[in-house]
């Protein structure tokens, strides 16, 4: 029975390991075909859009009911699965504002909804760094390989989302409100992506083992959210043509989003199994000592 489990879950972190590789091959398909149609690539990142902030909501949330209300982990995927709800409701200012009602209180609305959304996210991710240390693992790497991780990562993630949050900084004092949006999300992509880190060590620390998986798939995410960054602060600057640059973020934008599916549902597997097996482990103790009272 444990190895039929074991084959089981095995297939379904497979599914989980493929599943962001053809949702992006779908985006993709779907961006070349509407390509040379005016605004079909900003049609294609509409649509999408809402599909993979459901899918990630919906694992962030498989993740935390496998928990109780008072679990370190509950608390973790609960807030990480209010961003891209949040985000979903950002995702309603266009169809609001065609509704009639004023554009900037829609504008305003959203800045809001994009502060709230990407500071629950920070948190979330903080909490995840942090719980390779609670449960005290031990990081198979020295204090220094460890501290030019963290280096490495912070300069990345300023290379990254630094130019963003300058550009939408100097725009939101010069009197742009909606600049807070920019500056918002490159805030908040700047400090996930720093904590990278953290996370890669923890799946380091697991590796081998299924308990791994939820961190390999956050990490896996979180680079593909940097890919995102790097092709909207440098592409311009590299003479990239506008649509392209629109297919890379929109393309990034779906592999973060179902990268983060999987790694809520992989966390929802094995509690699953660790459960089953835990429940294996007494109901055979059990046994033991009632053939050994008999």
């Amino acid at each position: 029975m444990m190895d039929n489990s074991s084959s089981v879950l095995r297939l379904q972190l497979g599914f989980l390991v493929a599943m962001p590789f053809v949702w992006i091959g779908a985006v993709f398909i779907a961006a070349l075909l509407f390509y040379e149609q005016t605004g079909g690539i900003a049609l294609v990142r509409t649509l999408q859009s809402p599909i993979s902030e459901m899918l990630w909501a919906f694992g962030a949330l498989s993740a935390a009911f496998r928990y109780g209300r008072k679990d370190y982990l509950w608390k973790a995927w609960f807030l990480f699965a209010c961003g891209p709800l949040l985000y979903l409701m950002y995702d309603l200012g266009p169809w609001l504002a065609s509704m009639g009602l004023p554009r900037t209180a829609v504008e305003w609305g959203q800045g809001l909804i994009v502060v709230c959304g990407n500071g629950l996210q920070v948190v979330a991710i903080v909490m995840f760094s942090r719980a390779w240390k609670l449960a005290g693992l031990d990081v198979p790497l020295s204090s220094k390989t460890q501290i030019v991780i963290r280096l490495i990562m912070l300069v990345v993630a300023v290379a990254a989302a630094g130019p963003g949050v300058v550009l939408a900084g100097m725009a939101w004092f010069s009197g742009d409100a909606s600049a807070v949006l920019g500056l918002s999300s490159s805030l908040g992509d700047m400090f996930s992506l720093a904590l990278m880190a953290p996370l890669f060590m923890t799946a380091f620390s697991l590796r081998g083992g299924v308990m791994s998986w939820p961190w390999i798939f956050m990490t896996g995410s979180l680079l593909g959210w940097l890919v995102g960054d790097i092709a909207l602060t440098w592409l311009p600057y590299m003479g990239a043509d506008a649509r392209d640059i629109e297919i890379v973020i929109a393309l990034a934008q779906s592999y973060g989003s179902v990268m983060y599916f999987s790694a809520g549902y992989a966390q929802r597997l094995v509690a699953v199994a660790i459960q089953e097996r835990t429940s294996l482990n007494t109901r055979g103790t059990t046994q033991m000592l009632l053939d050994e009272s008999g």
